[in-house]
């Protein structure tokens, strides 16, 4: 930009045809050079499929992971008693909430959540069926 001020200080000593002409200049330079809004990292690493994929799935496993973290921390429940009172081993909890690779089931994943007081729902518009339930799988919709 201070090269800008300099060019502009110049010209306007000199020919007015001269000066109108750099200005014309200094304008497109703005436009194209300064005022280009460019990407931000995360803008570009979405623009990338594979990347994108990749986020997604990194993502799906940290909102997990938070949802086990502070269900637990507002509860007040450690690693060990959510083991005892679920029935799953300690280590895939401590997984789960550190976000490493874990293959859990759906009823792995529903004894997890129901004994944190959470249902596991899959919806659908306002369709809306319970995985939650130990029996069967029921259907409702949303607001009734």
């Amino acid at each position: 930009m201070h090269f800008a001020k300099s060019l502009k200080n110049f010209l306007i000593t000199k020919n007015n045809g001269l000066y109108f002409v750099c200005r014309i200049i200094l304008i497109v330079f703005k436009r194209e050079f300064i005022m280009k809004k460019t990407k931000s990292t995360f803008e570009r690493v979405m623009a990338d499929p594979k990347q994108k994929k990749a986020f997604e799935k990194e993502y799906a496993n940290f909102l997990l992971s938070e949802l086990l973290l502070d269900a637990m921390t507002q509860q007040e429940i450690s690693v060990r008693a959510l083991s005892r009172a679920s029935g799953i081993s300690t280590s895939v909890i401590q997984n789960l909430r550190a976000m490493q690779p874990v293959n859990i089931t759906l009823k792995t994943l529903n004894a997890l959540l129901s004994t944190l007081g959470y249902e596991l729902v899959a919806r659908k518009g306002r369709h809306c069926v319970n995985l939650s339930t130990t029996t069967s799988v029921s259907s409702v919709h949303a607001g009734a």
